[in-house]
């Protein structure tokens, strides 16, 4: 018996079940809008750049009770307070592709608690970054504040030349004073945009004289909506109550929490080994704290309206001499809490029951609690801390009638005496209560789903048989709704829809949803007038519902209007669904020259979106190699680098291109106008390989429409390396294979085969890892091979792996130099080894910001589904890409994408042919039982919604205006620009040089980078352009000391290999003249009179 209506069943009520669960105990803070103070302004630079410095003085009390500030910064931010650098940082943006609030380097404060994918991609995508400052950032400056002059020193980075940023915040001191007011737009701020230094006083240093600097240009109040998962009250609010001590190891009190708490929030800090509690759940527990972290949470999931316990329990130490050994306190803690209204209003605190109780024989244990519950606008309704009310004892659950222990004071709490900790919800506490409710929620769930799905089939529709089958049927929409719902959310988990799906009240909307797609699906079952009527009223009324919710976007608001109007006019959806049934038999069936428009249209697209602006992002460190050898070529015949090396990797390419820019002009432009060629070529060769596999032109057109759309394919489409040549070659190797021995069209098909692969391996000599797929796919349908029949076969083979291994042979001796030292980058990259088995997988199944997810799932899915039909040529495709795959992550030490980008098109093919497929059967399944639904549109409109945002367009268009490459080409500009006789030019980075400036004097190499150097005559060069290597403090002093003037070129993406004496001394050499996107330059001068001076150690001249 097809026990398909069970599976129907369980997932929905699963489904019901975890949407059920995270509404009654959510696991997860919530986004919540910040609200900022009208007096809050965003400032900026009156001076258009990608980059400014601001800072801001005020001078401290003597003691201070709290201070905060909370960050908005478009887009990327350095915070540095009284001269520590990088308090907190947002480096994101060198690195665009990424999700949102990637590199954050703040706790707990980004949009979720989802972890994001280990996915180490690179700037390989035609995406702009996401706005990081839609999630604002708080930071506790309690610790940082001193009395007397303190500065804030903020840098403020961004791809386009317009960076912002809005703070706001206070310093609360002890006495009834007025607060320090430390916000934009209230207070003055100081802004420059270069890095300004006094000799070895660096502008974020306190002593550093601002007095020049202008103010920011205020640009008007945060008007727009900015999130944070934090309550203000953490860092606005000062600690209350004090130290407490008992004779027992249990201490606890009574908390009682108004109706209309939304928030309840708890901060403690301890000496000894806490556990605290509330209503008998855990909340936190530690081994061992010395009373100097004061952690916080959130534990609104622990609290209920009305009565609450909150307990702590300290272990009694075994041996009470540490105390007199070290000096330290006895075990004690601190415990703060507070119940908050929707308007953030606080209640008088809770009155003492009793006074302070001292004479204790003796007080061994003692601790500090601070709770508070808020409403959803902040406001404080109700709160507790450790006070005189406190009582102490053995036990704290009333079950034993025990004496309570009194409780002394043991010292009033210090605000400025804890590092704060935010630790979000602490369900990972209590793990085993979290999993016994989820799986009586599952079962809740299920239960409501089969009650449900029975009384629908016996009482609603009067089946006698199959009730449970039949119900199960008119709950399958609201399934495929809860299932696009879970891949919606999992896939923009980290990206900037999250920042909706990750707002209370999300999942409530979800679950009525699906109940709204239940009732729009028992209208379209056949039914008597009068239910028909009532189920319109309900499916309107939870309509209009949805539609006034708070939480709900305009996007969404305008599906649900046009959802309605769709159950009035049902007669749109189904002439809609016929017109697409025409459209698509139109181009299978139609003249080929509708075919044709079709299929010029989306290259002219394609084309487009390669093309514009093609110039405008900064060429690439692999850019300017390629670019050099080419240029080598027209002078010298030779790939010969400036530096004088041979660089023989990708020779088809590179004297393909030399020829190209012979015959049109040499110039960036043409260089990556050559790409653009080929990317479109590529995109025209996908279309005839997905028509083969699939035999249908309509799904070859999608697949090269998005394609087309593709940040990957759109990226390398724009790029001087040779990439997208591999990736045409390998597919033109792949179709003539198909056309060769799979189809059986002639020996001329063959001998393209063996062309295009031996150009493939000569291109990229890492596409060697495709050859076992072939070798797969010939054994799977090649004849039975006869040597008098099928020599031809060996022989070529034999040709194109000689050919292959004289290149091989040629680069390692034109190319490769001796060895400078010893490292993985020294060996081969392709070589056997299980170092890293899931780099790649992560990289090309996972990528940036989650943007091959959904095309992962359709591809296994699709893999399974097509191995039940026995699809012979799919499955082989699908074997190809998991084998290639696979060899490249047991073979290639260096996990990078863009090896997989040759297989990259057959990949998403297969993904989109699985997603159609899958769906094509879904419609039939669902036209058994609404026969007179318009099944096939909606399923397609719902497909074509998914696979449309998965694309993220609009970060797609932003790109163009946007800077997502280091612009460090402008800086080689500015110092060809302003270079004089003499002038000598430091680079962490010298590939940027020779196309701009020619050689680089001196490679500032640092680690990690042991392959980009080579001898010559004694001395370690840099492979480029021949640069002096230089490693170390002493080598750059007489650098200084033997020259007149030096460009310091500081890469911020380089910063990580230097030492950080050697990054100090680059940073405060000289003085800053150009800063840009990711990178800045200095000009030393021996006029200027100073030189950084460093302690002497004794000489270091490098490698000799």
């Amino acid at each position: 018996m097809n026990k398909r209506w069970l599976a129907i069943l369980l997932l929905v009520g699963c489904l019901w079940g975890n949407l059920g669960f995270a509404i009654w105990q959510p696991a997860t803070v919530p986004l919540a809008p910040v609200h900022w103070s009208p007096q809050v302004q965003w400032i900026t630079s009156a001076q258009p750049s990608y980059r400014f410095y601001t800072r801001h003085t005020f001078y401290g009390p003597e003691t201070v009770q709290a201070a905060w500030v909370r960050i908005s910064a478009d887009n990327d931010f350095v915070f540095n307070i009284n001269g520590r650098q990088s308090v907190i940082r947002e480096n994101g943006a060198l690195n665009s592709p990424k999700g949102l609030t990637y590199r954050r380097k703040v706790p707990l404060q980004d949009f979720s608690d989802t972890l994001p994918y280990a996915a180490e991609t690179g700037l390989n995508y035609a995406l702009a970054s996401s706005p990081d400052w839609k999630i604002s950032v708080y930071l506790d400056l309690t610790n940082y504040v001193r009395p007397g002059k303190n500065v804030i020193a903020i840098e403020v980075m961004k791809g386009d030349p317009n960076p912002r940023i809005a703070i706001e915040g206070q310093v609360l001191p002890e006495t009834d004073v007025t607060p320090i007011d430390l916000s934009t737009g209230a207070t003055p701020w100081q802004v420059s945009t270069l890095a300004e230094n006094r000799s070895a006083v660096r502008w974020f240093h306190l002593e550093f004289d601002d007095s020049q600097w202008p103010e920011a240009v205020p640009l008007g109040p945060v008007y727009e909506t900015t999130y944070t998962r934090l309550s203000q009250r953490l860092f606005d609010r000062p600690v209350q109550g004090s130290w407490i001590a008992t004779a027992g190891p249990w201490l606890y009190q009574t908390w009682q929490v108004p109706r209309r708490a939304t928030r309840s929030l708890l901060r403690y800090a301890a000496v000894g080994e806490p556990a605290v509690f509330i209503n008998g759940r855990l909340v936190d527990t530690q081994p061992f704290t010395q009373g100097k972290q004061l952690r916080m949470f959130d534990v609104t999931a622990y609290v209920k309206p009305g009565k609450n316990k909150v307990a702590v329990h300290l272990a009694q130490p075994v041996d009470n001499s540490w105390t007199r050994d070290t000096g330290e306190e006895p075990p004690s803690i601190f415990v703060d809490a507070w119940a908050e209204s929707k308007q953030g209003d606080v209640p008088v605190p809770q009155p003492s029951e009793s006074g302070w109780i001292r004479d204790i024989p003796n007080p061994a244990l003692s601790v500090f609690v601070d709770a508070w519950a808020e409403s959803s606008q902040g406001h404080v309704l109700s709160a507790i801390q450790t006070d005189g009310s406190w009582r102490g004892g053995d036990d704290w659950s009333g079950a034993h009638r025990i004496v309570p222990s009194p409780t002394v004071l043991v010292r009033q709490v210090m605000s400025q005496e804890f590092i704060h900790h935010f630790l979000g919800y602490p369900f990972l506490q209590c793990t085993g209560w979290y999993v016994s409710h989820q799986l009586l929620w599952w079962g809740l769930g299920c239960g409501l789903s089969i009650s449900l799905a029975w009384g629908l089939g016996r009482l609603w529709l009067h089946r006698q048989e199959n009730a449970l089958a039949v119900g199960a049927d008119l709950l399958l929409p609201s399934l495929v709704f809860l299932l696009g719902a879970v891949l919606l959310k999992h896939r923009h988990g980290e990206g900037m829809w999250a920042i909706w799906l990750e707002q209370s009240g999300g999942n409530l909307n979800w679950l009525l949803g699906s109940l709204l797609v239940l009732l729009l699906t028992l209208i379209s079952w056949d039914c008597p007038r009068w239910q028909r009527y009532g189920l319109i009223s309900g499916a309107s009324v939870m309509g209009l519902g949805l539609l006034f919710s708070q939480s709900l976007s305009p996007g969404s608001i305008f599906l649900i209007l046009g959802g309605l109007a769709a159950v009035v006019k049902w007669q749109l959806l189904a002439r809609l669904e016929q017109l697409s049934c025409r459209l698509l038999a139109a181009l299978e069936t139609g003249p080929q020259w509708q075919r044709s428009a079709a299929l010029g249209g989306i290259l002219l697209l394609g084309f487009g979106l390669r093309v514009y602006r093609l110039t405008k992002e900064n060429l690439d460190s692999d850019e300017n190699t390629s670019y050099d050898a080419t240029r080598g070529i027209l002078r010298t015949g030779a790939p010969l680098a400036t530096s004088g090396i041979w660089y023989t990797r990708g020779p088809i390419f590179h004297y393909l291109l030399a020829l190209w820019l012979r015959l049109v002009g040499d110039s960036v432009f043409n260089a990556r106008f050559f790409s653009v060629i080929i990317g479109t070529a590529t995109l025209l060769l996908m279309f005839y390989i997905t028509q083969r596999v699939t035999g249908r032109v309509w799904i070859a057109l999608v697949v090269t429409l998005i394609l087309a759309l593709n940040p990957w394919e759109i990226w390398y489409s724009r790029f001087i390396r040779f990439y997208q040549m591999v990736q045409f070659t390998t597919l033109l190797t792949m179709w003539a294979f198909i056309r060769g021995f799979i189809d059986d069209q002639g020996r001329r098909h063959q001998y393209v085969f063996f062309v295009a692969l031996a150009a493939t391996l000569l291109i990229q000599e890492v596409s060697l890892t495709s050859t076992p797929g072939f070798l797969l796919g010939y054994l799977c349908f090649g004849p039975r091979f006869r040597w008098h029949r099928d020599w031809r076969l060996w022989l070529n083979t034999f040709m194109v792996m000689a050919i292959f291994a004289y290149d091989i042979i040629f680069f390692k001796i034109k190319c490769l130099t001796p060895w400078t030292a010893l490292s993985s980058s020294t060996t081969s990259y392709l070589s056997p080894h299980l170092l890293d088995v899931t780099g790649f997988l992560a990289c090309f199944f996972v990528g940036p910001n989650r943007l091959e997810i959904l095309y992962t799932m359709f591809f296994f899915i699709g893999f399974v589904y097509f191995l039940r039909q026995q699809a012979g040529l799919v499955l082989f495709l699908f074997s190809f890409v998991c084998l290639n795959l696979l060899v490249l992550t047991l073979l290639t030490y260096q996990i990078a994408e863009r090896y997989a980008y040759g297989v990259y098109p057959l990949f998403v093919m297969l993904a989109i042919y699985s997603a159609i497929a899958i769906t094509q059967e879904l419609i039939k399944t669902l036209r058994q039982g609404f026969p007179h639904w318009p099944v096939g549109v909606l399923v397609g409109l719902c497909l074509t919604l998914l696979l449309t945002s998965n694309l993220e367009l609009g970060r797609i268009v932003h790109s163009y205006s946007q800077a997502m490459g280091r612009r460090n080409t402008a800086i080689f500009e500015y110092i060809r620009d302003h270079r004089q006789a003499g002038d000598v030019v430091i680079s962490p980075t010298p590939s940027f040089g020779p196309v701009t400036i020619g050689p680089v004097d001196y490679f500032l190499m640092g680690t990690w980078f042991l392959d980009a150097t080579y001898w010559r005559n004694g001395r370690l060069l840099d492979r480029w352009g021949g640069g002096v290597v230089v490693t170390n403090v002493d080598q750059l002093e007489r650098v200084l000391e033997t020259s007149q003037r030096v460009w310091v070129h500081i890469d911020d993406a380089r910063q990580s290999r230097l030492s950080a004496q050697i990054l100090e001394y680059v940073q405060t050499v000289g003085k800053p003249v150009y800063d840009s996107f990711g990178t800045s330059l200095r000009l030393w001068d021996p006029a200027d009179g100073w030189l950084p001076h460093t302690p002497e150690q004794g000489k270091d001249l490098g490698a000799y």
